[in-house]
């Protein structure tokens, strides 16, 4: 049995406000290009949304999700991401806050290359997570940090996102989570290489009522 991470997101100060925006801009350095540790999807040629790694006090870091050139109507991004941050599992990337803020548009940054801001008419719609420090289990895999892993490894990665669908599907009897795009690039790895699922957002998951006519995130 290993003992369970300690919750890096409850040890934030509690002055770390992470659903306001100009919070979520200063611990990305004004969501910085070089700050882009990651991209979701494609909308109209662009991405769907960058994740950013962002630092706070007492050096813990976030990653924070900025949706780009697609806005969810505010009531159902409200409900759905009170509805992620309820989520409570060792192998469940847990949702930190999220940011709904109509003062400005938003700006897109290219993930590659010399950064060209543009303007977007819309609310900035943001999710904060807890940072995962050692990647996605694909780049583990074959990707670029890929290494040679022995046969415990491999039990411990199963056997953890195994339990974490688990409570997706049958650990929350109010409202099952369905994972409509579980991939290797979907399950993040802790500093102690502990599975975390993600990707269960508003583009690519079920959130599902028990009612004859459920209702679904996308």
């Amino acid at each position: 049995m290993e003992p369970d991470k300690p919750d890096l997101v409850s040890k934030l100060p509690a002055l770390v406000d992470l659903s306001d925006l100009k919070v979520l801009e200063k611990i990305t350095d004004e969501f910085s290009h070089e700050r882009i540790v990651g991209k979701d999807g494609t909308f109209k040629g662009s991405h769907k949304a960058f994740v950013y790694k962002g630092d706070v006090p007492r050096r813990e870091m976030v990653a924070v999700k900025r949706l780009i050139g697609v806005e969810i109507p505010v009531e159902k991004f409200k409900r759905e991401a009170e509805q992620f941050i309820s989520l409570d599992h060792k192998n469940i990337v847990k949702v930190a806050g999220y940011c709904h803020d109509q003062s400005r548009g938003h700006r897109l940054v290219q993930f590659k290359g010399i950064p060209l801001p543009q303007l977007f008419n819309g609310a900035e719609q943001l999710l904060c997570y807890e940072y995962m420090h050692n990647g996605s289990l694909r780049n583990y895999l074959i990707g670029q940090g890929s290494r040679e892993i022995d046969w415990k490894m491999p039990y411990k990665l199963i056997k953890g996102t195994c339990a974490g669908l688990h409570y997706l599907h049958k650990g929350r009897a109010n409202c099952p989570i369905v994972h409509l795009n579980l991939s290797p690039s979907n399950v993040l790895l802790d500093e102690n290489y502990i599975p975390h699922i993600t990707g269960f957002d508003f583009f690519q998951s079920s959130l599902v009522k028990r009612t004859p006519n459920p209702w679904y995130l996308s």
